[in-house]
């Protein structure tokens, strides 16, 4: 009754780029990329708690993240929207590992991390992977952020009626309940991005084509295998192994034709320096 009720609304809205959100879905569905979110979640759970919520067990490293600590999950009442700066990088997390099919571990989301790819969603939004350099966001930027609130009880209702009808193609019948961590992460992600759109175009309001674009940047992320985008902008050029000190942790990373022979192996601090094919990460 719910979703019959939705799409009847969803029929009658006149919006610009609605067909195309609801092919996407349709596509998504029919690929069985939601059956693999689904596994690499399952996998994955060392990382989230059972609200769907990133644990705080690995942060954040990129250099803007650093300015902004405190956002958290926004859920202030009345009109204003509920969305997480952190669950943009859950799904980032969950597209990578539905690639790699393994559990995560730390190297893989400091790889993440440092690839850029969170800027480019902030900014290039459904266009993340255009190959433009964006600049960092700043803080008055993520405070902007916490401004936003829909634009009328219309555009809530429009992004309710998306969201049921997603939910159906996604999690039919009781797997909804089952996934329903993962429904919150996809959702907040959704606002998440709309939001980004309203306060890159000025604006303090949510519109119903900022919903359309929070949609059209979640189902092309899920579309789209990141991992050699991720890998590519994280390493320029392939890995020739480091030397690490045992002392400070301090690391240089060898470049094409250097070996560790080349080197005195003493850090300046006075440890020792040992090779390793791979940086690892505690």
């Amino acid at each position: 009754m719910q979703v019959r009720k939705a799409l009847e609304h969803i029929e009658n809205e006149d919006v610009d780029g609605l067909d195309e959100i609801i092919c996407l879905m349709k596509i998504t569905r029919d690929s069985g990329i939601y059956n693999k979110l689904k596994k690499t979640f399952n996998v994955n759970l060392h990382l989230y708690n059972l609200e769907g919520v990133y644990s705080g067990e690995i942060s954040p490293h990129n250099d803007y993240s650093k300015t902004k600590p405190d956002l958290g999950v926004i859920i202030p009442s009345g009109s204003f929207l509920r969305f997480s700066y952190v669950q943009m990088y859950t799904l980032i997390e969950l597209r990578y590992g539905m690639t790699v099919q393994r559990k995560l571990d730390n190297e893989d989301l400091e790889i993440i991390y440092s690839s850029g790819l969170d800027k480019n969603l902030i900014q290039g939004l459904d266009e993340f992977d255009n190959g433009l350099e964006y600049s960092e966001p700043t803080l008055e930027f993520f405070q902007n952020l916490k401004l936003v609130k829909w634009e009328d009880y219309e555009t809530k209702k429009f992004a309710n009626n998306l969201r049921i009808l997603k939910n159906e193609f996604a999690y039919p019948g009781c797997s909804f309940v089952k996934y329903f961590p993962l429904v919150d992460i996809e959702d907040t992600f959704v606002n998440f991005i709309g939001c980004c759109s309203a306060v890159n175009q000025e604006r303090d309001y949510l519109s119903k084509e900022d919903v359309l674009i929070g949609y059209k940047t979640s189902l092309k992320l899920l579309n789209t295998d990141i991992t050699q985008y991720i890998v590519g902008n994280t390493h320029n050029e392939p890995d020739c192994g480091f030397l690490i000190c045992d002392n400070c942790n301090g690391y240089y990373k060898l470049q094409i034709g250097e070996s560790p022979d080349d080197f005195t192996l003493e850090c300046e601090c006075g440890g020792k320096l040992k090779y390793k094919e791979k940086l690892t990460f505690i």
